[in-house]
C-alpha cells in the first residue's frame, strides 16, 4: 500500500493556468466503474431510509478517518501533479467534496493506492475508491459495490489540428465529413443519431487505426469517448480533440466500496447532494472542460 502524504489544512479549488500532458487508460469498450447508460438528468438522488448515515460515523478502516483508494497512474486533469492530496484535479477535488458530504474534513482524509487485485479473503485497505476510468472486471465487481455515477463520459470530436472541421460549431457542419467510428461504440451510435452523415461512417476495430486515418488525410473526423480521445490524440502528431458533447451510453464513473461495508447508500446520498447543489457540474466544468481546453459543442 502506498500512503500519500498528509493533506494541507486548506485546499482551495482553482482553475489550472496551463494544460499539461495527460496520461489516460483506454476505456471505451471495457466494462468498468464507469459502465452504463444514461445522463445526469436521469440520475436521481437516492434517499436513505433504514441506513445510518450520520456524518463521520461510517464503519471505516481507520476510526474517524476516511481512506480513499485511487491509482498512481492518473495525472491531469484527474490529479494535478499526479497528487490527489493537494485537492486539485477532478478526482482530487471530488474526493474532498465527497468526504465532506460524508462528514469527514480534509484532515480526516487519507489517500492510498488501491490494490484491487489483493487476496479476495482480505478486506481492502480503503473505504471508498475513486478510480476514474480504470476498468473493473467481473472479479472486481464481486468484491465491490458501485455507487450511482458521479461522471458521465462525453463523446469527443477528433480532427486534424487547424482544419475547418476542428472548429465545427454544430453537428450539421459534420454531415458531409468523412467520418470514422469504432465499431459498437457510443461514438458510432452518436454519429447516427446526432450527425446523420451523408455517407456511412467508416468503422474501425480500434481507435488507433481511426486516428492514423485522420492523420494520413484519408479521414476527416473521428468520434471517441473524451478520455480515450485525449490519450489517443496525444500520441499522434497533428491531431486535435476539438469538441466534446454529452451522449447517453458513453460510460460512467462510480465510487467503489468493499462489499458488505454498507457505505454505498451514504455515498449515493452524498453524490445526490453534490449534484443538486451544482458541485459536480462545477467540478466537471473546471477540470474536464476548461483545464483540458475542449469546449462543448453547441
Amino acid at each position: 500500500m502506498r500512503l500519500f502524504r498528509s493533506p494541507p489544512a486548506g485546499v482551495p479549488l482553482r482553475r489550472p493556468s496551463a494544460v499539461f500532458p495527460v496520461l489516460f487508460l483506454a476505456l471505451a469498450l471495457l466494462p468498468s466503474a464507469c459502465g452504463g447508460e444514461g445522463d445526469s438528468r436521469s440520475v436521481q438522488r437516492v434517499e436513505v431510509t433504514d441506513t445510518a448515515c450520520e456524518p463521520g460515523e461510517l464503519k471505516t478502516v481507520k476510526t474517524g478517518v476516511l481512506t480513499i483508494g485511487t491509482t498512481e497512474t492518473l495525472e491531469e486533469p484527474y490529479f494535478e501533479d499526479g497528487d490527489p492530496v493537494n485537492g486539485r484535479g477532478f478526482l482530487g477535488a471530488l474526493g474532498y467534496e465527497l468526504a465532506a458530504g460524508l462528514g469527514y474534513g480534509k484532515s480526516a482524509v487519507e489517500w492510498v493506492t488501491a490494490d484491487l487485485g489483493a487476496d479476495p479473503g482480505n478486506r481492502p485497505d480503503f473505504d471508498i475508491a475513486l478510480l476514474g476510468e480504470v476498468p473493473v472486471d467481473r472479479a472486481i465487481r464481486r468484491r465491490f459495490d458501485l455507487s450511482e455515477p458521479y461522471y458521465l463520459i462525453p463523446q469527443a470530436i477528433v480532427a486534424e489540428e487547424g482544419s475547418d472541421l476542428a472548429e465545427a460549431e454544430s453537428f450539421d457542419q459534420l454531415k458531409g465529413a468523412r467520418l470514422g467510428v469504432v465499431r459498437g461504440s457510443a461514438g458510432q451510435r452518436a454519429a447516427g443519431r446526432l450527425i446523420d452523415p451523408v455517407r456511412r461512417p467508416r468503422e474501425f476495430r480500434e481507435a488507433e487505426g481511426m486516428l492514423r486515418a485522420i492523420s494520413s488525410g484519408s479521414l476527416d473526423v473521428g468520434l471517441l469517448g473524451l478520455p480515450e480521445a485525449l490519450e489517443g490524440a496525444d500520441g499522434v502528431p497533428g491531431l486535435a480533440v476539438s469538441r466534446q458533447f454529452a451522449f447517453p451510453g458513453g460510460g460512467r464513473w462510480s465510487v467503489l466500496s468493499p462489499v458488505g461495508s454498507d457505505s454505498i447508500p451514504c455515498v449515493d446520498e452524498a453524490i445526490g447532494r453534490l449534484r443538486e447543489d451544482g458541485v459536480l457540474q462545477e467540478l466537471d466544468r473546471q477540470w474536464m472542460v476548461d483545464s483540458v481546453e475542449v469546449p462543448r459543442l453547441g
